[in-house]
């Protein structure tokens, strides 16, 4: 499973979504072992972390099962002819379901001793004070009045290496007011088609990856940001346009910027 949180990098580790891969006992319910790896990792090291758990179980004695389910072909090949007499088998896995939703579910609890703030492992405050002078201005001049909602802007930056990219902005209604850059003008057309079809009531809607500027009211933030906003000075165009800047994974799973995506 990949799990809906991110791990931030550096200057030299890009941000990446963790996966684990998780060996769970069916006549017991017992998470035999799990390990998070880099997503990249998970196949090589899926057969390897198999033959850890049966004989180094979190939980019990070493043994060793009669068969292993799994409900992906691309897995399924990745431990085909590596786990010895054991048998494989592709099909479902709604046991893992249940522990996943649950695991997903106490992620999503934020612990109340994190700190909450503007800063990431690579942003400093000349950063910070730059993005913010930079949302204000394009808060004043209102772009959402002049650019209509279904249309986008071609978009190069040299420094995340994008030639074609694209530009939405949203807030041609009167709220929500922001931006959207995709890598590609491939990406906005999805992202449009898929907004429509949100917005029609369909549910299960993947979004092309994309780094996003919204505004939101000031005093809807928490204490902690308003507080490093007051401290540091940062410019902000009125009440309403405290500027949050993300970027959404196709699952809608959001990180903060790094360094480079940020300027």
């Amino acid at each position: 499973m990949t799990f809906p949180s991110w791990v931030d990098g550096n200057a030299a580790d890009e941000p990446y979504r963790p996966t684990a891969v998780m060996w769970l006992e069916t006549e017991t319910g017992v998470i035999v072992d799990s390990e998070l790896v880099r997503p990249e990792q998970a196949l090589p090291r899926a057969a390897g972390l198999f033959h850890l758990a049966t004989r180094e179980p979190s939980v019990g004695t070493p043994r060793l099962p009669r068969s292993v389910r799994v409900s992906d072909e691309t897995l399924a090949m990745a431990l085909r002819g590596r786990l010895g007499d054991v048998e494989l088998v592709v099909a479902p896995t709604p046991e893992i379901d249940v522990v996943v939703e649950s695991l997903i579910e106490h992620l999503r609890k934020r612990d109340p001793e994190e700190a909450i703030t503007h800063f990431g492992p690579d942003v400093d405050e000349s950063d910070l004070g730059a993005l913010f002078r930079a949302a204000a201005r394009l808060y004043r001049a209102q772009p959402w009045r002049s650019i209509p909602g279904d249309e986008f802007l071609g978009v190069a930056c040299e420094v995340l290496d994008i030639e074609d990219g694209a530009l939405t902005v949203v807030g041609q209604q009167g709220d929500s007011f922001g931006l959207a850059m995709f890598r590609t003008t491939e990406d906005a057309v999805a992202f449009l088609d898929a907004a429509e079809r949100h917005s029609g009531g369909e549910r299960k809607v993947q979004f092309p990856q994309q780094i996003i500027v919204s505004y939101e009211p000031l005093a809807n933030q928490p204490a902690e940001l308003r507080a490093e906003v007051g401290k540091h000075g940062w410019s902000i165009a009125g009440g309403g346009a405290y500027p949050s800047a993300f970027m959404l994974d196709s699952d809608l799973v959001s990180r903060s910027l790094t360094r480079d995506e940020m300027r």
